[in-house]
């Protein structure tokens, strides 16, 4: 804390909707893409899933792997 001020974002709250969110990963499958859902009443992103994904575990194995190939799964679509 620098002079009794919170760090920005330190307030910032998750939205997305758990089941949405599943929802729309099951929706893409295997596809390439993205879904992005936004309450517009109050800006709330709901979802926010981008296909294909990949596993953060991996990445030291795979990670040379996924930089060179263009359709990456490191490329987040919904961005």
């Amino acid at each position: 804390m620098v002079f009794g001020q919170l760090p920005p974002g330190l307030n910032d709250l998750l939205s997305l909707d758990l089941k949405l969110q599943r929802q729309a990963g099951e929706l893409l499958g295997v596809c390439k893409g993205a879904i992005v859902l936004i309450n517009a009443s109050t800006g709330d992103i709901q979802v926010f899933a981008s296909h294909p994904s990949f596993d953060s575990i991996q990445m030291d194995a795979e990670g040379t792997i996924l930089l060179k190939d263009e359709n990456s799964s490191l490329l987040d679509r919904a961005a």
